[in-house]
C-alpha cells in the first residue's frame, strides 16, 4: 500500500485530534454523569488510546513502506545511471559511436575516390571515341590511295598478294610475263625479319628485270 507523504500527516493530525476529542469525552461524560465509575471513563479512555495506538501503527507502517518506495527507486535510478552513464557501458557507447563514424568517413572516401575513377574512365572513353573518329576519317581518306598504289605497285612489279593468308604469313604470287609462270612466295613473320622478307620479294622481282633486260 502506497501512501502519500501529506496523506501521513492528516493521519496524524487525526490522530492528535482523536485524543483531543476523546479526552474531552471522557472528562465531560464524567462531570454530566457523576455516578459514572471511574473505571469505566478509564477503559473507555483506554479503548480510544488504542484506536489512536492502532492508527499510529498504520502511519508507521505507511512510512515503511515509503521509505521501502524511496530506496527502490533509488536503486533502480542507480541502475538507470549504470545501463547510461556507467565507466564501462559509456566507454563502450563512445567506442561505437567512433567506430560508426570511422566507418562513415571510409565510405565516404571510397564514394569519392569510385566517383573519380568513374570520372577518369569516361574521359579516356571520350578520348579512344575522338581517335576512332579521327581514326575512320584517315582511314577513309587514305586506303583509296594505299589501294591505288598496291594496283600501280603490283602491275609494274607483277605481285599480287594473297590477303586471305594468315595474319603472321606474307603470301602471294609473282607473275613472269616472259615465261609465262607463276613465282608463289610464302614468309612468315615468327620466323623471319622484316628485312629479309622485303630483301626476298625484292630479289625475286628484280630476277625478272634482269631477265627482262
Amino acid at each position: 500500500m502506497n501512501v502519500e507523504p501529506s496523506e501521513c500527516g492528516k493521519s496524524v493530525e487525526r490522530d492528535i485530534q482523536n485524543l483531543e476529542n476523546l479526552t474531552s469525552h471522557t472528562i465531560q461524560t464524567l462531570k454530566n454523569n457523576p455516578g459514572t465509575k471511574i473505571t469505566e471513563g478509564k477503559d473507555l479512555f483506554f479503548q480510544g488510546l488504542s484506536q489512536i495506538e492502532f492508527s499510529r501503527q498504520s502511519v508507521k507502517d505507511n512510512i515503511k513502506q515509503l521509505l521501502e518506495v524511496c530506496e527502490k527507486e533509488q536503486d533502480n535510478l542507480g541502475e538507470i545511471h549504470n545501463e547510461t552513464m556507467g565507466s564501462s557501458s559509456h566507454q563502450k557507447i563512445k567506442a561505437d559511436i567512433s567506430q560508426k563514424q570511422r566507418e562513415k568517413n571510409y565510405a565516404e572516401q571510397e564514394m569519392l575516390s569510385l566517383t573519380d575513377n568513374i570520372t577518369h574512365k569516361e574521359q579516356l572513353l571520350k578520348q579512344m571515341e575522338q581517335r576512332e573518329k579521327i581514326a575512320s576519317v584517315v582511314a577513309a581518306d587514305m586506303l583509296p590511295k594505299i589501294k591505288n598504289e598496291f594496283e600501280i605497285f603490283g602491275g609494274v612489279s607483277h605481285l599480287k598478294w594473297d590477303y586471305n593468308a594468315q595474319d603472321n604469313l606474307v603470301k602471294g604470287v609473282i607473275f613472269r610475263p616472259e615465261k609465262k609462270d607463276l613465282v608463289p612466295f610464302e614468309l612468315d613473320h615468327n620466323t623471319h625479319s622484316q628485312y629479309f622478307i622485303t630483301n626476298y620479294l625484292w630479289n625475286l622481282i628484280g630476277q625478272d628485270e634482269e631477265e627482262f633486260f
